[in-house]
């Protein structure tokens, strides 16, 4: 049995400090950081009792649905607390370790019931006991105690009539078959602001989507220092907002899940693969995030590096972590919604794409990451290394090599016409390069790896949306 470790407190700015909110967190080991937060006392006895989801989890399926999926959760939390046996003024709903584990069975059954009216929804890294758990831990239960199943295997899970995935084994030698990316381009980009980084992601996803792009891995270039978050992480518990404004940091929110993560412009090298949705259609959803930096793992290796894929997410090493990776599928445009409205005939060939990017550290600045980011106890709970700092081993260190060198060689495997990718480079010319804009005309340069209709939706959407404190803040 593997124990579900949780950690309770009083909500620290996000969850309103001093207003009597209170916050439980849960991981399973293996799986992701969930987190739930729950009303002051007073207003459950009025009926009003709120409670939110967040964390470093993921959830797969139609953006729409999955808020959904996360609303129906809240509000099954919110009936539990209102009722006498589900919530208490004081420090335990029940004494005794049997009324404990009653309690934390009774609330994982309600969300599991809720998760299975949503099979078009998958949660990654989470499942309704974990959430439970954190919830219980947030109305003063002493869930901690409570153990759950040990983790099933990938084929169990992928399998699992909830659709719920929580961990998987680690595979750190096996390497999966390449993906057939036909007519892929690599492209050098040039610095961008963070929030156009995440927009022009979306805004490729959305052309690959459609059938008005190719397959493209885009290496970013940052022009200032910055924290992304997960699309479902809270932002005051993650990140300490007025240390980031004091040191220079941008803070902003991408579409994608999993946990913050810090960048500086020399310190890390960031990259996005969009591509058609037939790349992940053959394989699921642990699987796709292994198939989709394995050139990333050859390439590591081809430097000496005993680098591997460790699920559910992460690229590390014997020696640490080195990175990070966040994925989203979009359905083919034009595709059955959640309503069942089918699609046209005019889009009935769209593909649809799977955005999937990913942060190597290169030459990380630990002290100021950790400055800035706020990082749980109950997030560590299950690693080795108890510091997050430590937990971290940069690509500088375990190579010798300038980090022009590592893109360099990480560029060579992608257009090596006798590897498996045959990738062809897009580089801006000397105008792009100065000033960041589309330069017409130049063969190999940004306009032929991304249209100028698709920066020009990146542009309304880093306006629209990324760069706006409401997106930012969507999940406080």
């Amino acid at each position: 049995m593997a124990d579900i470790r949780c950690d309770g407190r009083d909500g620290r700015n996000g969850l309103g400090a001093g207003s009597g909110w209170r916050r439980g967190e849960c991981k399973m080991p293996g799986g992701k950081l969930v987190a739930v937060g729950i009303g002051p006392a007073a207003d459950r006895r009025d009926g009003t009792v709120k409670a939110r989801i967040d964390g470093d989890f993921f959830v797969e399926g139609d953006a729409s649905a999955a808020r959904g999926l996360l609303h129906e959760l809240e509000r099954a939390i919110v009936a539990y607390a209102g009722e006498p046996r589900g919530v208490s003024d004081g420090p335990a709903v029940a004494s005794g370790m049997g009324a404990e584990a009653e309690a934390l069975s009774d609330l994982s059954d309600r969300l599991s019931a809720v998760m299975g009216r949503w099979p078009e929804v998958t949660m990654v890294g989470a499942n309704a006991r974990t959430i439970a758990t954190a919830a219980l831990r947030a109305m003063g239960a002493d869930a901690a105690a409570a153990s759950s199943p040990a983790p099933q295997p990938m084929a169990d899970r992928q399998a699992a009539a909830d659709r719920q995935i929580v961990a998987g084994q680690s595979m750190p030698n096996q390497t999966v078959s390449a993906p057939q990316l036909p007519g892929l381009i690599v492209l050098r980009d040039v610095p961008r602001e963070p929030a156009m980084q995440l927009a022009l992601d979306q805004a490729c996803a959305e052309a690959v989507a459609a059938g008005r792009m190719g397959p493209i891995i885009r290496l970013w270039q940052w022009d200032r220092p910055a924290v992304v978050i997960g699309r479902f992480q809270s932002l005051a518990n993650e990140v300490d907002l007025d240390q980031a404004a004091a040191e220079g940091v941008t803070v902003v929110r991408r579409i994608t899940g999993g946990g913050a993560m810090f960048a500086e412009p020399e310190s890390v090298i960031t990259y996005s693969l969009v591509a058609p949705l037939d790349v992940v259609a053959d394989v699921g959803i642990g699987e796709s995030y292994h198939r989709c930096d394995q050139w990333v793992l050859d390439a590591l290796r081809s430097l000496g590096i005993e680098a591997r894929y460790q699920p559910i997410n992460d690229i590390a090493s014997p020696l640490g972590k080195i990175g990070g990776a966040a994925q989203r599928r979009f359905p083919p445009v034009g595709s059955a919604d959640a309503s069942g409205a089918a699609r046209t005939a005019q889009t009935a060939q769209a593909p649809g794409a799977v955005l999937h990017h990913t942060m190597l550290s290169y030459n990380i600045d630990a002290a100021k990451m950790t400055r800035i980011l706020r990082i749980s106890r109950e997030k560590m709970s299950d690693k080795a290394v108890k510091s997050a700092a430590k937990r971290v081993d940069p690509l500088r260190s375990q190579t010798g090599l300038a980090r022009a060198q590592v893109i360099d060689r990480m560029i060579g495997v992608l257009t090596d016409p006798a590897g498996p990718y045959r990738a062809r480079l897009c580089e801006p010319g000397p105008t792009e390069k100065a000033s960041g804009a589309v330069g017409p005309g130049n063969a190999a340069g940004l306009d032929e790896a991304i249209p100028p209709q698709v920066i020009a939706r990146a542009e309304e959407l880093a306006r629209d949306r990324f760069s706006t404190p409401e997106w930012t803040a969507i999940i406080p």
